[in-house]
């Protein structure tokens, strides 16, 4: 008896077993779609290549998002991209650096139509992000020059070279007679950081079978302030009322101080935010065929930019004698920086049975020049000047 309960338990084990796994079978054919919810744009990746690649149509994103510069259009639509603005960093504030999969700016590798693209002359330090690496400068190229931005989302170095840990961006430009053009306004919330710009190109044919598109791109981004309330102690010499013996005592001492004065605390806030920018730049994009198997190329061209950012601020309880005769409220230091930047590819692309050959020759050029305004050196004292050429460095 117990081994006929055996065996009909045993069979209506495997009989529900069966029936799971051909449940189980039935869902697995069924699960053939797989669908993406909260994706920022549609289908854009290459699902056939070896490697992971999106193509981004710029020109769509452009009449679709509020973006308007290379890097805030591949921070919106790239996952593993980032592109962070930096705040009191002196050069980096006025040169974003980007990242992919969390490495540094000197591992992401830039082409433009397949050419490699120079890097910046400044390394960012003070702890910014990418500290100690030189990236290259998306912002310098003119969103209306672009058609569309490959971006291999991989390690490449076995193909590219040891910039490419992190993977490609590649930067295909406008080759085809036409013309655009848009102008657009724009602010935060918190009524600042004001944003101007005119971006347009035309394009027209060069020669029988070849074409010249020139673009160009004029910006205006003025400066945000986030800034609060600090605990420093701003007259006394406890830096701040924390570490002071009497903690109420310090803030009631600065506030009479400031009281007489005729202040408030909001005048030794710090400005905290983004830097303002200006840009002018210009491309071009040329190609025609010089004869049936030779075909003749060149693009390039010229971005200028003038930041105007911030240093740290200095209280009055960090100022020498002298410098409280010239600053009695302290100072927040004005860093203002001129960078330019020039590029030009220029080459020949020859085929003959199946043999493709491609002679060029690439340049790059970007410089930084520093102002600071607003500032002091304490071991000068009183004849110290307020404004300063503060040098220059190029790539």
């Amino acid at each position: 008896m117990k081994r006929n309960k055996f065996l009909l338990a045993s069979f209506a084990f495997i009989c529900a077993s069966t029936l799971f796994a051909q449940e189980v079978e039935k869902e697995e054919t069924n699960l053939n779609e797989v669908i993406l919810i909260g994706g920022r744009t549609s289908e854009r990746t290459v699902v056939n290549s070896s490697v992971p690649v999106d193509i981004i149509d710029v020109e769509k994103l452009k009449t679709s998002s509020p973006q308007l510069s290379v890097n805030d259009i591949l921070n919106v639509v790239i996952p593993s991209f980032n592109s962070v603005r930096q705040s009191s960093a002196d050069g980096t504030e006025h040169i974003d650096p980007v990242t992919l999969r969390g490495m540094g700016p000197d591992q992401v590798l830039v082409l433009i139509n397949g050419k490699r693209r120079h890097t910046t002359s400044l390394v960012n330090y003070q702890n910014t992000v990418g500290n100690g690496s030189v990236g290259t400068d998306l912002g310098a190229i003119p969103i209306s020059a672009i058609d569309k931005i490959e971006v291999l989302r991989d390690g490449a170095a076995a193909q590219y070279g040891s910039d490419a840990i992190a993977g490609v961006v590649n930067i295909v430009l406008k080759s085809k007679p036409g013309g655009d053009a848009s102008l657009t306004y724009g602010q935060t919330s918190r009524n600042d950081g004001e944003t101007y710009n005119f971006n347009g190109s035309y394009g027209t044919k060069l020669g029988q079978s070849g074409s010249i598109v020139f673009s160009a791109v004029v910006s205006e981004r003025k400066k945000t302030n986030r800034s609060k309330d600090h605990n420093l102690d701003i007259f006394g010499d406890n830096f701040a009322y924390d570490f002071a013996d009497d903690p109420d005592a310090a803030r009631a001492a600065d506030d009479a101080k400031i009281a007489a004065l005729g202040l408030s605390r909001k005048d030794f806030r710090f400005q905290i935010g983004d830097a303002a920018i200006k840009n002018q730049q210009f491309f071009v994009n040329a190609e025609t065929a010089i004869n049936d198997r030779l075909d003749f190329y060149s693009f390039g061209g010229v971005s200028l930019r003038q930041g105007n950012g911030f240093g740290f601020r200095r209280l009055p309880s960090e100022l020498s004698e002298d410098a409280l005769k010239i600053y009695p409220n302290g100072f927040q230091a004005t860093l203002k920086s001129n960078v330019n930047d020039y590029s030009n590819s220029t080459g020949l692309r020859y085929s003959y049975d199946g043999w493709k050959v491609d002679l060029s020759n690439t340049f790059g050029l970007n410089s930084f020049k520093y102002d600071l305004e607003n500032s002091i050196n304490q071991s000068l004292g009183l004849n110290s000047p307020t404004d300063f050429y503060a040098g220059k460095h190029q790539f």
